[in-house]
């Protein structure tokens, strides 16, 4: 494989949430036990193998998300948090239910650093993941509202983004593969919401690896 532009598109499959069931299409749920917040943290992920690269890395020129249609909350749910993250290593249900915890608890910053005020008992070991920047190369993180001024059915309401942020550094993504995640929080446990499908769209230029970028590609190969 010869150095160049590259685009790769990953896809994740739309489903019906609730009840903290599993979805259809691969759709997973958080065990309860290992949510730090409110709500049911559902998720899905899926893997682009990065093995044919061989000696060559991934530079990220461009991310784009693309949904196929609104986010919709049934009954009274009000508001949903949809966290789209790619990483160079696969998050682990443990690690994805720290990602937004109750921030209304002084002192616990939503996102991928733990609030002190969260007793977590002994001092946790070098092996628990709990995602380095240089693991997350791109992320997109957005709370959804009802939109009061529609109404799709009896108890069915499209949302719309109340706030939204990017995060993540880019790093060149190296052998043996990268990550999408799509996380989904409600506001309760039993929330109910129906999620489209999405493509993740990501152009890139691939380039012969340094020495650093091959030490990496190593320390991937074993969740590092």
């Amino acid at each position: 494989m010869k150095p160049g532009a590259r685009q790769y598109t990953m896809m994740a499959p739309g489903t019906a949430l609730g009840g903290y069931a599993p979805g259809e299409n691969g759709w997973q749920v958080v065990p309860a036990g290992l949510v730090q917040g409110n709500g049911a943290y559902y998720y899905y992920q899926t893997k682009l193998d990065l093995r044919g690269l061989d000696d060559l890395g991934l530079q990220p020129l461009s991310v784009t998300l693309q949904e196929g249609g609104p986010i919709i909350l049934h009954s009274n749910e009000t508001s949903a948090m949809v966290i789209d993250v790619l990483t160079t290593v696969r998050p682990t249900e443990t690690n994805m239910g720290d990602w937004w915890v109750s921030i209304n608890i002084q002192g616990n910053p939503p996102g991928f650093m733990m609030g002190s005020a969260i007793a977590y008992g002994p001092q946790m070991s070098p092996d628990v993941q709990t995602l380095n920047p240089s693991q997350v190369t791109w992320g997109l993180w957005r709370l959804f509202g009802v939109n009061g001024a529609f109404r799709l059915a009896g108890t069915d309401f499209p949302t719309q983004t109340i706030s939204s942020g990017y995060f993540g550094q880019g790093e060149v993504q190296v052998p043996p593969s990268v990550w999408w995640t799509r996380l989904v929080i409600g506001d309760e446990s039993d929330t109910s919401m129906g999620m489209p499908s999405s493509n993740l769209v990501v152009y890139a230029n691939a380039h012969s690896m340094t020495e650093p970028e091959e030490m990496t590609a190593m320390m991937r190969s074993v969740q590092r």
